[in-house]
This record gives C-alpha cells, sequence and structure tokens, in this order.
C-alpha cells in the first residue's frame, strides 16, 4: 500500500478505522492493544488489522509487539481533532482507568494518568482520580514545573469535591487547596482564593488537622495581606504559629518561622527577618532545597542589601540563582535575578539593574511565573524611567497596575509607584488616570509596611515644600519619614530621605545641620562610591567625622562579638560584620586543625560559600591565597583595580579577594577571607588594618568559645556515660564466659583469640539466642580497647522513628520531645567497641548513613549541624542470611562488603548438644543463688529431656528453660517444666499441614485468573468476566489485596 500523506482527506480512510484512529489519539504517547480492547469500541481482530493498516501506511509506528505510537505529532494532532469535546473527556476518563489497573505503581504512573484526568470533563473523576492529580502535581513542584502543578490542583477543585460529605474528600480537598494557594499567587482573583481557603479550613476543624489548619492559616495570612487586610493577615499568622507550637511538630515549627521571615519583610522590618533567619541557618553555609527555604534565603540576601550590606546581599542572591539554574528550578532563579536588579537599581546602577530585571522578566514569563512578572513591570517602569525611557516606562507601569487590578492585589509592594508618581506630579512623566501621589500616599499609611511609610512620609515633605507649608511641618514628616527608615534599617531609602532633608535645611540657611546629615549619607555612601554623593552637597561631608564614625562602628562590632556565647551565633556575626566592614558578598573563617602541617586548615563558617564551592577547582586560586596567609602570617589583598565598576560582566570570576590571619597569643589559629564576584571595585589597603584587628579580637572570642563549650561537651558526656552504664551496664551479667567444650564452640574461640587484638570488623552469624552477643563482649575484652567502653545497641529494638537518634544522637529542639541534647551510641563509643546487634533490621537509609560513619568515622547529630568524630571498632551480629537480603534489595550491598571483613558463624545449641550440660549446670547455679534454692544436680532424666529437645530459641530459651524450673520444682530436685514436651509437640505440629486463610485463597485465585487471561481485567475474555464479576469491582480487590501486574518489557517502555 502507499504511504498516506499528511494532506490526505481523513475520509478516505474507512470509519472504523479512522474512529481507532481518533481514540488512539487520546493517548499522550504510546499505547497499547490491550489498551484500545479495554475500551470495549472494537473487536480484537479489527484493533490488529487497523495497527497493521496505521503501520503500513506511516500513520503509526511499531515499537514492541504490542506497543504502537504516532509517527508524528502532527499526525496525532490530525485525529484528535475528530471527536466531539463531550465524547474525548469520556474516553480520557477511561483511559485513566485502565492505566490505573494496568501500569506499574511509579511515578511516571501518576504523571500519564494525570495526563488524561486533567481533560476530563469536570465533575466526573472520583475520589481516587483526585488523588493520583495530587500525586502528580507533587512530583511536577519537586520538578519545578510550576504551570503542570498548578493544573493539577486547579482541576481536583474544579471537580466540586468539596460538595462530597466524606472524611476522605475533606482530606483531598484541603491539601488541593494548600497546594494551590501556594503556587497561585498573582495567577488568580485574591478574593476567591481566600473563600476558598476559608471553606478549607472550616473542613479542617471540622476533621480536627490540627497540621492542615497551621497550612491553611499560613497561606491566608498571605493572601489577606495582599489585600491590604492587615490585622486579618496577623490574626492568622498568629493563629497558625500558636496552633504550631501546641503540635510541636518540627516541620511545622520550621514553616512557621520560614513564615516568620516573610511576615518581618511584608511589614519592611528588614533587621529583624535577617535576625530570625540566622538562627535557622548552619554555621557553614549550604543551599537549601525545599523551595520555601530557597525563597527566604533570597528574601535574606535582599533584606541585607536593604540595611546596607548590598554586596552581601548580592553575593547570597547570586550563590543561590547559579544553585537554582544548576538545579532546574527557573521559577526561583528569576526571583533570585529581579532581586539582583532591584538591588543594582537601588544602588543607581542603572544599566545592569536593566540587565538583570529584564532577565527575570523574560525568565519568570516562560516559567508562568506571574508574581515576578507583576513585580518586574514596575522595577523596569521605574529603571526605563530614570535612565530616560519614559515610553518604556509608561508602557510597563500600565501592565503592572492592570495585573493589580485583574488579581485583586492592592498591598504597596515597592517604593518605586510613588517615585513614579512624583515624577508624574513634576510633569516628568505623562500622568495616568486615576493616578496621584496624595493619594498613594494615604494608602501606604493605612498599611503596616515600616518602610514604605518612611518613603511616604519624605513625599509628603517634598509635597508639603512644593505647596509652601512652614519649616516645621515640613521638617516633622521628614523626621517622621527618618523614623519609620530606621525602624525598618532600609539604607539606601534612609540615604534619600537625609539627602532631601540636608537640601532643605541649606534652602532656610541652617548649614551646621545640613552638614550633620551629609556625614552620615557620605558614611553609607563612600565605602560604595564616593562619586554617589550628589555634587551640590559634596562640600558639605566633614572627612574628620567620617573617620571617628568608622571607629565607632568597629569598637561596637568589637563589643558585640565578645559578648555572644554560642559559637554558632558568634561566627556568623564574625564574618556578616567583617563583610560590612570591607564591603564584600562573601566570607569564610578557616582554622588550624593543630597540626604539624601548618597550612591545613579546616572551614568553621562561611557565609555565601559552600563547601562544594570550595572544594571546587575554580577556588584554587583563593584556596592558595588562604594557604600563604595562614604559613606566613602576612595579611593580602588582590584586587584588580583597573577594572572598572560598571565593565564588570561576568557572574563567576572572584573579582577581588582580602585575607587576613586570626592571631591569638603570638600564634595563627586561622584567616578570615573575603571575595567579590559581582562587585568590581578592589578592597582598598587600607582596609587590612581594620580587618586585622577585628580578626584578632575574632580569635579571642572564638577561643573563648570554644573552651567554654569543650567544658560543657565533657561534662554532658560523664553524665551521658554514667546514665548509660547505670541503665545498661550494671546490671547482671548473662555470662561470664563463653560456656561449652565441643569442636564447634572451640572453633569460635580460637577465631575468638585470632581477631579480638586487631581492629577489623567482625560479623557475628548466628540464630536467635545462639550467643552472639556473648562473643561480641569476649572480642571486646581481648582487644587493645578493653578498658574503655562497650556499647550495644539492638537494631531490631529500636522504632525506626529513634533508631537514628539513638546511633547519631540529637540536639534539642530537632524534632517533637527532643527537650534536651542526648548523645548517641557512635559519640559514646569513641575509643571503645561498638556492637550493633542484628544489623540486618536497620532501613535502608540508615544503613546509608551507617556506611558514611564507617567510611570516614565522622557523623552528624540529627538536628545539628557540627561535624563530630568517634575511634570506635565495630563488631556486628545478625540472625539473618544478609547475602539473601542483598539480592532482594533490602541490605545494601556495600554495607555488607564492609562489615563482612571477619564473619564468625555461631552454631545453634541443636548442632551443639554436647554444650548443654555445662550450659545447662551454669545456669542452674547462677538463678539457684538467686533464688536461694538448693540444686545442685540434674537427674539422667531429666538431663535426657533437655538433650533430646531441639531448642529452636537455642541457649535463651534454655536459660529461660532452667530458670522457670527453678522456680516450679520442689525444695530438693530440680526437674524440668511440663511445657518444655508441650513446645515439642507445638513444633512438630508447626511442621504440618497450614490452614490457609480465607484472604489468601481469594489473592491467589485472582492471581490464577489474571495469569489465564494475561492480565486482561476489561473486556469479554478479561478475568472480571471470567469471575462473574464488575471490572471496577474487581480492581477494587485487586488494591486491597495488593495485586500489581508484574513488570514486563511491553509495560515498562510504556510507563516510561
Amino acid at each position: 500500500m502507499n504511504k498516506i500523506t499528511s494532506n490526505q482527506n481523513i475520509k478516505n480512510i474507512p470509519d472504523n478505522y479512522r474512529n481507532l484512529l481518533a481514540i488512539s489519539s487520546l493517548f499522550e504517547k504510546e499505547f497499547s492493544v490491550d489498551w484500545l480492547l479495554a475500551l470495549g469500541q472494537q473487536k480484537i481482530s479489527t484493533i490488529l488489522n487497523f495497527l497493521e493498516h496505521g503501520v503500513q501506511h506511516g500513520i503509526l509506528s511499531q515499537k514492541e509487539p504490542s506497543i504502537f505510537c504516532f509517527k508524528s505529532p502532527k499526525e496525532k494532532k490530525k485525529y484528535e481533532e475528530i471527536l466531539p469535546q463531550e465524547e474525548k473527556g469520556k474516553l480520557h476518563i477511561k483511559v485513566a482507568n485502565i492505566l490505573r489497573l494496568d501500569l506499574p505503581d511509579n511515578d511516571a504512573k501518576a504523571k500519564k494518568i494525570a495526563y488524561h484526568l486533567l481533560q476530563a470533563p469536570n465533575g466526573l473523576i472520583d475520589l481516587e482520580g483526585c488523588e493520583w492529580l495530587l500525586r502528580a502535581a507533587s512530583l511536577y513542584y519537586s520538578n519545578f514545573q510550576n504551570e503542570k502543578t498548578l493544573h493539577c490542583y486547579h482541576k481536583v477543585l474544579l471537580n466540586g469535591i468539596s460538595a462530597i460529605q466524606a472524611t476522605e474528600a475533606d482530606n483531598l480537598f484541603i491539601k488541593a487547596v494548600i497546594g494551590y494557594a501556594k503556587n497561585s499567587m498573582a495567577v488568580y482573583d485574591t478574593v476567591k482564593t481566600i473563600r476558598t481557603l476559608h471553606h478549607a479550613l472550616t473542613k479542617a476543624k471540622k476533621c480536627n488537622k490540627e497540621t492542615y489548619q497551621v497550612s491553611l492559616h499560613q497561606q491566608l495570612s498571605k493572601y489577606e495581606w495582599l489585600n491590604s487586610r492587615y490585622d486579618k493577615a496577623i490574626d492568622h499568622f498568629n493563629k497558625g504559629k500558636s496552633l504550631a507550637l501546641k503540635i510541636g511538630d518540627s516541620n511545622l515549627l520550621n514553616s512557621i518561622n520560614t513564615s516568620q521571615v516573610f511576615c518581618f519583610y511584608w511589614v519592611g522590618k528588614y533587621k529583624e527577618c535577617i535576625e530570625t533567619y540566622e538562627k535557622m541557618i548552619p554555621e557553614v553555609e549550604r543551599y537549601p532545597q525545599k523551595k520555601s527555604l530557597v525563597l527566604a534565603a533570597l528574601t535574606i540576601g535582599r533584606c541585607y542589601a536593604n540595611i546596607g550590606n548590598f554586596t552581601q546581599g548580592l553575593g547570597i542572591i547570586n550563590g543561590l540563582r547559579t544553585q537554582c539554574l544548576e538545579r532546574g528550578d527557573r521559577c526561583m532563579a528569576a526571583h533570585g535575578a529581579y532581586y539582583m536588579g532591584v538591588i543594582m537599581l537601588d544602588n543607581f546602577d542603572v544599566k545592569r539593574a536593566l540587565k538583570y530585571l529584564t532577565l527575570a522578566f523574560n525568565e519568570a514569563k516562560k516559567e508562568h511565573y506571574e508574581w515576578i512578572k507583576l513585580m518586574a513591570y514596575l522595577a523596569l517602569a521605574y529603571a526605563h524611567h530614570i535612565d530616560g525611557n519614559n515610553q518604556e516606562s509608561i508602557k510597563h507601569l500600565k501592565q503592572h497596575l492592570e495585573t493589580c487590578r485583574k488579581v485583586g492585589i492592592s498591598v504597596p509592594t515597592y517604593s518605586y509607584l510613588m517615585s513614579l508618581l512624583w515624577s508624574m506630579k513634576e510633569g516628568k512623566l505623562p500622568q495616568l488616570p486615576n493616578c496621584s501621589i496624595e493619594a498613594e500616599i494615604q494608602r501606604v499609611l493605612k498599611g503596616d509596611n515600616v518602610c514604605l511609610k518612611g518613603v511616604a512620609f519624605r513625599y509628603k515633605a517634598l509635597i508639603q515644600m512644593k505647596e509652601g507649608s512652614s519649616p516645621d511641618e515640613v521638617i516633622d514628616s521628614f523626621h517622621q519619614s527618618l523614623n519609620f527608615l530606621e525602624l525598618s534599617g532600609h539604607q539606601a531609602q534612609t540615604v534619600t530621605t537625609r539627602t532631601e532633608l540636608a537640601r532643605y535645611y541649606l534652602s532656610i540657611g541652617r548649614e551646621k545641620i545640613a552638614e550633620d546629615e551629609m556625614s552620615k549619607v557620605s558614611m553609607v555612601l563612600s565605602p560604595i562610591n564616593n562619586a554617589l554623593i550628589p555634587n551640590d552637597l559634596r562640600a558639605f561631608v566633614n572627612v574628620t567625622r567620617l573617620h571617628e564614625q568608622l571607629l565607632k562602628e568597629i569598637s561596637n562590632a568589637i563589643h558585640e562579638i565578645v559578648t555572644i556565647s554560642e559559637h554558632k551565633d558568634l561566627v556568623q556575626h564574625i564574618i556578616s560584620t567583617a563583610n560590612q566592614l570591607v564591603g564584600a558578598e562573601r566570607g569564610a573563617i578557616f582554622l588550624s586543625d593543630n597540626s604539624e602541617d601548618s597550612a591545613k586548615l579546616r572551614l568553621i563558617a562561611s557565609r555565601n560559600i559552600s563547601s562544594e564551592e570550595i572544594a571546587d577547582e575554580t577556588f584554587l586560586p583563593s584556596l592558595n591565597l588562604i594557604k600563604k596567609v595562614v604559613t606566613t602570617g602576612e595579611s593580602h589583598v588582590i584586587s584588580p583595580r583597573s577594572r572598572d565598576y560598571s565593565e564588570v560582566e561576568t557572574d563567576e570570576v572572584i573579582t577581588s579577594r582580602i585575607c587576613v590571619p586570626m592571631v591569638l597569643k603570638g600564634k595563627i589559629m586561622g584567616v578570615l577571607y573575603h571575595d567579590n564576584k559581582l562587585i568590581g571595585n578592589a578592597f582598598n589597603e587600607s582596609y587590612l588594618d581594620v580587618l586585622l584587628f577585628f580578626a584578632g579580637m575574632a580569635a579571642f572570642a572564638i577561643d573563648n568559645i570554644k573552651a567554654h563549650e569543650e567544658n560543657k561537651r565533657l561534662i554532658e558526656l560523664l553524665r551521658e556515660e554514667k546514665q548509660y552504664y547505670y541503665t545498661e551496664q550494671l546490671q547482671d551479667i548473662e555470662y561470664d564466659n563463653i560456656i561449652g567444650d565441643s569442636l564447634a564452640i572451640r572453633h569460635v574461640i580460637k577465631q575468638v583469640n585470632l581477631v579480638a587484638k586487631t581492629d577489623s570488623t567482625v560479623l557475628i552469624l548466628g540464630e536467635s539466642g545462639v550467643g552472639k552477643d556473648v562473643i561480641a563482649k569476649a572480642i571486646h575484652l581481648h582487644s587493645q580497647r578493653c578498658n574503655n567502653a562497650f556499647i550495644r545497641v539492638n537494631c531490631s529494638s529500636l522504632p525506626e522513628s529513634l533508631i537514628a537518634s539513638e546511633l547519631f544522637g540529637h540536639e534539642k529542639g530537632a524534632f517533637t520531645g527532643a527537650i534536651k541534647k542526648h548523645i548517641g551510641r557512635f559519640e559514646l563509643a569513641h575509643g571503645g567497641t561498638l556492637f550493633l546487634d542484628e544489623i540486618g533490621d536497620l532501613p535502608l537509609d540508615i544503613q546509608v548513613r551507617l556506611l558514611g560513619v564507617l567510611q570516614n568515622k565522622e557523623f552528624e547529630r540529627v538536628g545539628g549541624t557540627e561535624t563530630l568524630h568517634s575511634d570506635f571498632r565495630l563488631v556486628a551480629a545478625t540472625n539473618q542470611d544478609l547475602d539473601g537480603l542483598v539480592k532482594i534489595g533490602k541490605f545494601r550491598e556495600d554495607l555488607y562488603y564492609r562489615i563482612n571483613v571477619f564473619p564468625i558463624h555461631v552454631p545453634p545449641l541443636r548442632k551443639r548438644k554436647e554444650d548443654i550440660p555445662a550450659l545447662s549446670y551454669y545456669f542452674l547455679n547462677k538463678y539457684s543463688k538467686k533464688m536461694m534454692r538448693t540444686f545442685t544436680q540434674i537427674s539422667n532424666d531429666e538431663m535426657e529431656k533437655l538433650i533430646l529437645y531441639d531448642w529452636p530459641g537455642n541457649v535463651r530459651e534454655l536459660e529461660n528453660i532452667i530458670e522457670r524450673g527453678c522456680i516450679l520444682s520442689g525444695e530438693r530436685y530440680f526437674q524440668v517444666p511440663e511445657s518444655l514436651s508441650m513446645a515439642q509437640i507445638e513444633t512438630d505440629y508447626r511442621g504440618g499441614n497450614n490452614v490457609t486463610t480465607l484472604k489468601e485463597v481469594e489473592r491467589h485465585h485472582i492471581l490464577k485468573t489474571l495469569e489465564k487471561t494475561g492480565w486482561k481485567v476489561w473486556g469479554p475474555q478479561g478475568a472480571a468476566a471470567l469471575l462473574d464479576i464488575n471490572p471496577s469491582t474487581l480492581a477494587f480487590r485487586m488494591k486491597k489485596l495488593g495485586i500489581q501486574k508484574p513488570r514486563s518489557p511491553s509495560s515498562t517502555a510504556v510507563g516510561k
């Protein structure tokens, strides 16, 4: 047959084939013969003929024997348009139901099902379908696919599940609302979103779902703020915080802390914002992974710039943006570019501001990130106006105002709008309808943002000047502006107000006060660029006063560091302060490890530099500089002074470096290192003396805190060891020695003697109760570590939720109930032996962490960031077949090889029955004394009972039997309890025929039927028809019984 060309009339194809092509086009990509048959449109013979026809005519492509797809997207789209919309929607529902049953349960399945459900009519998706949509939304969110994430959440809400009176429906509705609210800011009408959030909150209260209530209150706080309903926003935040504290969940509390950061930012309190965030971050910089934490960190970068540390702010944001681009999170990367643009704009670098703002807008537009698009419109409007392009300025301003009106956002966000409206009043911009600076000032003053209020009062003063108001009125408005701006900490806006106030003082003849104001302005602008000081006010800058102010700042900084008592707070404060003193974007503290190699350093804290970046080869020149400083004790500045600030375009080249030694008592204990990547202005040589003096005081403070914390650590370790020995070691010792004289036990003792004197890892293998713990203790007692701790951990007895805490320890507040710091078993075993009993029961995630500890003997406590070291010898034991567990994926192969260095097999008691008499007399003597009985003999008949029994519980069971016999026997003769005979009978019975449960019979029957039909559920010859039940009922039973279609080459291909 000839190939059908793309422009051939579809009507030339037979009706039944055309219909099947239309149905096939509904599938996202590949489809199978079984799926077409399950849709019930045609017979199997017709379907097979149709598929052969499609392949021969170049419409379809055959991937595998039963897997097909359209040869081109254009062909697929052509046939998609044949079916009526209503019929297509219903078929998408059917296809989704088929995929639920047929595909293996993985992430790809969720996305494929969601593809069809998103195209289904609203109101026809059942609750299970909604579950699949929510699962897909979560996957899209984790892959930074914002638009698809929002579509999935929105589809669940459009399906009308809020009207269903069922707990499951309420849970799905609440989850969908929370996800929708998190991802729809500036996309849909905020008033409608608030109504939906209140509806979900009502349901959450009715179901008593307090965790959901916390999230809903957080979202309501955000949306009420966007609608300028500040009291309601604060009320919702406080309610959410109170609930989170009541619940005590660490994840919720972290979420509340993150929300607190945003709350302070919304009200313009940038210093409080930074203080809140810095309590959450580790000493050594690590880039956050969660989206909310990334956004919080970006916001902190913006806050640093606002309070005057604009190089440090840019460093934070640039590092995060680079990380986001590497991870594929282009929405947060766009957010970073936007913040970089507005920081440049606030610092009068309009050209680079336009570059970053345009980049942010384009990235946000591509990713459908509407919030940044909205904000970029306004910032671009202001930037273009400053740049002299009023046409572009008005265009962007109109787009910003129209979008705000459309989505119902009324909260003032940036001062740019007031600046543009002021330009309109002065005739520097065309006047837009319904736009006035006076109305905007009134709107801002009704809000809670102290920074914007400060700006509003400045413009109020300018209007008063224009209208000829009295000096007292004008000065009062300026002072109110300064009061609010100093409360917010926004340095650029404070500088602008002081500059305008200085001009006003000059205009009314108060030159001395004008000079005072300009000295304060110069203190801020001089470290950035002296050229930024206005020409008409430069003559009023007092250089002597500038030096005095600098000394005062250094004195205040030193006073602060010597009063800090926590190591984490101290090192972060040192870096932040040093960054601010020298105008650096990034900084780090390296301390010497006190080894003979003086250049061997350890990173203890950093800001805007991660440990990964330091390990990268691009940081090698900086490392060489750091080593040079610590070796020679000389300070260094490397700074390409010829490079102009505005010419620096790259984001990756380190443009300037400064490094000074930290000297204590004549010894170099480390270095302070700082650099700039984005800003091309060089560090001045004059900074060295300031930074060196500061570094010396920092070294003194760090040394004091280290001594204090080491004392605290030793006291805590002593207390923990005392408690451990009290609870674990001071109980009666079960076995003084290994009891027995059989060849098998002699071989074990020989192996113990061989390995004990080494430090090799030992794996003790044997059934439960054989005495593996006794072997472990014997190895310890005969080792070089015998005078140190023997720490035992029974892995099978610990709940999964506590295993990490017991092994690694935890910090105070690491999780609910962690009311104080707990030292883990690894730390307690330092210098001694760690015995991990039943290691085969460890969860896989703990196995991964254990492997890391065994490789480098380093770990961190749960909830902590400090890397700890422990020198211990590992002895592990298990009653399981680890080799078999490795094969089925329940035990890591690399960990197995790590611990299986020297295996010792302890034989079960039934294979060394010659040891039973010795063991029996050992236990008889032990419990006779304990119970004050006089048993000294076991008769031959009673001993025969003990020897004939198979002892499935091994030595532990023998001990229990002897103890029970001591209780039950008469005064003179020891008798084996009758329960021993009964136990033998029960053992024999367990070896016979078992009764199968009804559930197992049903599962077996369904599986056999599915195998018979080739796992076909639907249709005339499907399993449902053979079992004479409804296909939906069969699907339900399969889900309940955990029956899933096994993977095959065809099904795997479809699931990709």
